[in-house]
């Protein structure tokens, strides 16, 4: 289907000398959706997995921001949307499989029954959340792991870059929550960017509930899914990087 998106591009000079030696071009491309799309909130549906920590260090107001968080993301979720909730510390439980948002109290529920224990160990989380993204992976979804830590995790920080990396090539990016002032930066920047992904600082327990808010809203507001940009470039000219 043409017409979806409509680019507008942008180079950083009006015009280039002939020169003999290579020269660099910067070029900015914009792709905006074309006006007459549907930007009606659920029109493209979703496919998400809640990778959440549940360590001994989310104890008290962490955890119950948390599952707040987590209980209005479901709200907004519809019956087409695809759904799957991991919790991890050391070992990770699969709490919700894969299903359609179909029955949101009961997903509720599981929420509320979430308790805190245990260390870190992000990798094992990233796995389950991965194998059930895949079984809801289908043409025009939106796919997005959505990946929440107040720490470390340990001695599992190249497993997790390898899984971001397959998580990326899937065409499955991951949005990475780091909450409070414990948690790794370079990993959870290292896990957004290998998978195509974000991530986000919440410095404060309360803050987690707008931060899934923001997520939620951002991804409802698809109107493309799953788009490609194909670069046909003349005799001389090849990319730096994209």
């Amino acid at each position: 289907m043409t017409g979806e998106v409509n680019l507008i591009v942008n180079l950083n000079k009006p015009m280039y000398p002939t020169l003999n030696t290579e020269q660099a071009a910067y070029v900015y491309i914009e792709a905006m959706p074309a006006s007459g799309l549907p930007v009606a909130p659920g029109s493209v549906p979703l496919n998400l997995s809640f990778v959440l920590d549940r360590s001994g260090s989310m104890a008290g107001k962490p955890m119950q921001d948390l599952k707040q968080a987590a209980k209005v993301a479901i709200d907004r979720l519809s019956p087409q949307d695809m759904i799957s909730i991991i919790i991890f510390d050391d070992k990770a439980d699969l709490i919700v499989p894969s299903q359609p948002a179909t029955n949101k109290f009961e997903l509720m529920a599981k929420i509320d029954a979430i308790a805190e224990r245990g260390g870190t160990q992000m990798s094992v989380g990233m796995q389950q959340g991965l194998g059930q993204l895949q079984s809801g992976l289908g043409a025009g979804r939106v796919n997005r792991m959505i990946l929440l830590t107040d720490g470390e995790t340990w001695e599992d920080q190249p497993l997790c870059l390898q899984l971001a990396q397959q998580a990326g090539q899937m065409g499955i990016p991951i949005t990475a929550l780091g909450l409070g002032e414990e948690w790794n930066l370079q990993l959870l920047t290292g896990l957004a960017s290998a998978s195509g992904g974000t991530y986000e600082y919440v410095d404060a327990p309360e803050k987690v509930i707008t931060a899934f808010q923001v997520i939620m809203a951002a991804l409802q507001g698809t109107v493309v899914a799953n788009s490609h940009l194909t670069l046909r470039l003349v005799t001389g000219v090849h990319p730096k990087a994209v």
